[in-house]
């Protein structure tokens, strides 16, 4: 019965604790850890050449029938362009745009049932944005 009542009494105690903890605000003080902004997410070049994808965009045939819609979104604090493609036909597909850190250029990977994409590269001297790379298909 004695080792109930010191448990009992343990149990009370830690209690009393955590309300005055709570209530009075006697918990030790938190360290304020200021969360870095990521390098990629810095308004500067390579990692804005490509915000004016930004948005939604329509595909039209060259005799003007929309064939295609496509949103680009930025998410990860900046660091990556999402797309979405659908075309009216039913045929859909989902890339990443970022600026890959090992080498500094832009990378485009892209996914669908019928294609794959992974190109990269970047602003050239003459103001160009040129990507190169693999181009799979069914």
């Amino acid at each position: 019965m004695n080792k109930l009542v010191r448990t009992a009494s343990t149990v009370i105690s830690i209690l009393l604790f955590l309300y005055t903890t709570i209530v009075f605000g006697n918990s030790p003080p938190k360290p304020k850890i200021q969360p870095q902004t990521p390098v990629c997410s810095e308004n500067r070049s390579p990692y804005r050449d490509l915000d004016f994808l930004v948005g939604r965009w329509d595909f039209f045939t060259i005799d003007g029938k929309k064939i295609a819609d496509q949103v680009y979104l930025k998410k990860e604090q900046g660091c990556l362009i999402h797309e979405d493609w659908s075309s009216i036909f039913g045929g859909t597909g989902t890339g990443m745009n970022f600026v890959d850190p090992a080498t500094g250029k832009w990378r485009q990977v892209w996914m669908s049932p019928r294609y794959h994409i992974d190109y990269s590269g970047g602003l050239v001297e003459n103001g160009d944005f040129v990507l190169e790379g693999s181009h799979l298909s069914e």
